[in-house]
């Protein structure tokens, strides 16, 4: 009897090692294909990072032990015969004293009838070289409501096998490691009491910078902005109809700044009207580029800021983005930070 196979790719070509204040990440998907005659489950994942010299750093396990197994983190575990099983890598996150050069992954799959199977796949990251100084797109005091870690909806909002992302032709997640801002008052509070209004919103209006230098290759000013905490209906079929400019629409009002080197800036969610400049016309850094708004994919104000690697919406991969510095307010103490990437619950300001 020959024994099935499991076959392991990685998404996308290119994957980066983010160094982050506290940690550094990995942020991509593995895509696991079988010849099993039967279904083959995911059981258990494991990691060892090994440095330059090939030296052991660590060893991280994601198991089925427990009566609430952390597999589970893991929604999607099955992979089938002509099917394509994809997950966004489950253990991504290593502190930032390890020089890591190379991550090994060992996976471990079951059928019901007890057959077992075993991949592994060796993964390179690379540190991004930003080619181009960018800074935080806002004056102030800034909360990340949600940047681009395992749990955030930016990473897993294009699971590029899922029916309907396929359908749309989505071929690369450019929001990968996107961000969301809300801009704070003095005391660090996003509005008083509980908001019903836009206008409650102490960031609502507030001007929005150039990140960088650049030239427009694309905008929309004249979406109108949501009521606080209503949403926008997704039409499965408009989307399939006319895609990309179905997508844009998720922007609301926005601009994307081309900055030269392969390097794209989208600012979205922007107020209705205040999109400054035209196609072709060119972006200094700092320079007001629109008011800060709740237009498009949002239900609440907020700015979302992403780096990405080309134009468009549907092919483009994003890329990691460093500002040049920022400080992180952390109560009493105030980290002045370099060249560095905030994240997911953080309070900086620029």
């Amino acid at each position: 009897m020959i024994e099935p196979y499991i076959n392991v790719e990685l998404f996308p070509d290119n994957i980066y090692m983010e160094k982050g204040v506290f940690q550094q990440s990995v942020n991509f998907e593995f895509r696991f294909y079988t010849d099993s005659d039967e279904p083959l489950e995911l059981q258990e994942v494991n990691v060892d990072g090994y440095d330059e010299a090939c030296r052991l750093l660590f060893t991280f396990p994601l198991n089925s032990f427990g009566f609430i197994p952390p597999i589970l983190l893991v929604t999607e575990r099955k992979v089938e015969r002509g099917k394509t099983l994809e997950i966004f890598n489950p253990i991504p996150n290593y502190p930032t004293g390890y020089a890591i050069n190379r991550l090994h992954y060992k996976f471990k799959f079951r059928s019901r009838s007890g057959i077992r199977v075993e991949a592994k796949k060796i993964v390179l990251p690379v540190v991004y070289e930003q080619k181009r100084s960018l800074i935080l797109p806002f004056k102030g005091a800034c909360l990340v409501t949600e940047g681009h870690d395992y749990f955030t909806h930016h990473r897993r909002n294009f699971p590029l096998f899922h029916p309907i992302i396929q359908k749309i032709g989505i071929k690369g997640n450019n929001s990968r490691f996107a961000y969301d801002f809300v801009l704070l008052d003095d005391e660090f509070k996003m509005y008083e009491g509980t908001p019903t209004r836009n206008e409650d919103f102490f960031c609502w209006g507030k001007p929005i910078l150039g990140p960088g230098d650049g030239e427009i290759v694309a905008l929309e000013r004249d979406s109108p902005d949501n009521s606080y905490n209503t949403f926008p209906a997704f039409d499965v079929e408009a989307h399939i109809r006319d895609p990309e400019t179905e997508m844009k629409k998720h922007l609301g009002n926005f601009l994307m700044i081309d900055h030269g080197g392969g390097e794209y800036s989208v600012l979205a969610h922007m107020m209705k009207g205040s999109v400054k400049g035209r196609e072709g016309a060119t972006i200094r850094k700092g320079e007001m580029i629109g008011r800060l708004g709740n237009s498009g994919d949002s239900f609440f104000p907020h700015l979302h800021y992403q780096l990405q690697n080309g134009p468009g919406i549907l092919k483009p991969e994003g890329l990691p983005s460093k500002f040049e510095s920022f400080d992180l307010m952390m109560g009493n103490e105030v980290k002045r930070l370099e060249n560095a990437c905030p994240n997911t619950g953080m309070i900086v300001k620029s």
